[in-house]
């Protein structure tokens, strides 16, 4: 069985639904997405890293369309800072043209989906852009996971929670809450964890930059 597979029947052991009368797998998938999609927004769990190699005659590179918040940009393994269109403009009028080695990447609601770079580069070089990364919908019970195994129990109350408050029973609806109070407390020990983690290293923390004009 793949890991959607069991996670989909422990949840319809807990639901009393083995003969998928009451909940499909459809539904019980789109509460799976759900649940990710949830996780990963409170947890900032899902990470990634791509590498674009850059041009000497543009500055403008189009971004993965899975962004959902970038992390940090670096070219030649230094950092550049992440500024909004409004705070190049007032530095230096000439940032669209201006060569060099790049120092600034621009990204605001002008334009969510590219990144702008300045200085441009004289040579080609590539570079490397971490970002928290929106989940893959899970859509058949042979998809993957995009979350690590570490969030299973997590997902299996946020499925049984969701799917019996959508219930028009008023007891499965108050089992539910209490499922919902249990995952709730899931997202509150990846936190305590993640924390723990973060504690424990000795890398300098780069606040994510959203990008507000």
């Amino acid at each position: 069985m793949t890991r959607v597979e069991k996670l989909i029947d422990k949840v319809r052991h807990e639901l009393s639904d083995l003969d998928k009368s009451r909940w499909s797998d459809v539904g019980l998938l789109g509460i799976l997405t759900d649940a990710q999609e949830d996780i990963v927004y409170k947890t900032n769990c899902f990470h990634k890293t791509i590498n674009i190699l850059t041009s000497v005659d543009k500055n403008t590179y189009v971004l993965p369309e899975d962004v959902r918040l970038l992390k940090s940009i670096a070219f030649n393994n230094s950092s550049l800072s992440l500024v909004t269109t409004r705070w190049i403009e007032s530095f230096n009028k000439d940032w669209k043209t201006a060569k060099g080695n790049p120092s600034y990447a621009i990204y605001d609601n002008i334009d969510r989906g590219a990144i702008k770079i300045t200085p441009i580069p004289t040579e080609p070089e590539e570079i490397a852009i971490t970002y928290l990364a929106n989940p893959v919908p899970v859509l058949s019970l042979t998809d993957d996971l995009t979350i690590d195994l570490s969030y299973d129990l997590g997902l299996f109350y946020y499925i049984v929670a969701r799917a019996l408050s959508r219930d028009f029973d008023a007891q499965d609806v108050n089992v539910g809450s209490r499922y919902m109070l249990l995952y709730n407390k899931e997202i509150k020990r990846f936190l305590a964890e993640s924390s723990k983690s973060f504690l424990a290293t000795s890398r300098p923390f780069i606040c994510p930059y959203q990008g507000f004009v």
